[in-house]
């Protein structure tokens, strides 16, 4: 029973990363940066957010001092942010994007077409089996949920307003962000 539930783990990886790649491929020759991993997950923040403190969002992100640092530098070089001290609090800084950051996302359209990279994949399969697959699907992301200390999707922007956004006084910023950038939590 092992083998076929790690053979089903590879599967659902590796359709993971090819739905991935397809969706940066089509966005823009393979270049475009993804708001789902690392860099373009800061950048989808921004979008909503231009100026936000750095531990506001490694808050949200839920990513170490260090990790957000390296990336924020990387930002920072390629011209997509700036960090400035804040005047509030000397030991705090602001992050800002800029208007090359702005345009390095993809645009909603683009972020559509992966919705449509997943219709394409699923034309494989007839309405039956479809349905059948969504039944075992909700079951596993179900199974996921009451085992994990994971918060799902559709809970990921309520999620963020309730342990961020209120406790610190904010509200209206993040819009759909769980549903569209969200989806995986920090590291």
């Amino acid at each position: 029973m092992n083998e076929i539930k790690n053979q089903l783990a590879g599967q659902f990886r590796r359709l993971e990363s090819l739905l991935l790649r397809s969706h940066i491929k089509r966005a823009n020759d393979g270049s475009a940066i993804s708001p789902h991993r690392g860099q373009g997950r800061i950048l989808a923040i921004l979008k909503l957010q231009p100026r936000i403190g750095q531990k506001e969002l490694g808050y949200l992100l839920d990513m170490s001092k260090q990790g957000l640092a390296e990336l924020l530098g990387k930002l920072e070089k390629s011209g997509y942010i700036t960090r400035s001290q804040s005047e509030k609090d000397r030991r705090s800084y602001i992050v800002e994007l800029t208007d090359s950051g702005r345009e390095a996302l993809p645009d909603e359209s683009s972020l559509e077409a992966e919705v449509d990279d997943v219709d394409a994949a699923l034309d494989c399969l007839n309405e039956e089996e479809q349905r059948n697959m969504a039944g075992y699907l909700d079951r596993i992301i179900k199974a996921v949920v009451e085992k994990s200390d994971v918060v799902d999707d559709d809970d990921y922007a309520d999620y963020f307003r309730e342990r961020f956004f209120a406790r610190h006084g904010v509200s209206g910023m993040m819009g759909s962000f769980g549903r569209r950038f969200g989806r995986r939590g920090g590291r």
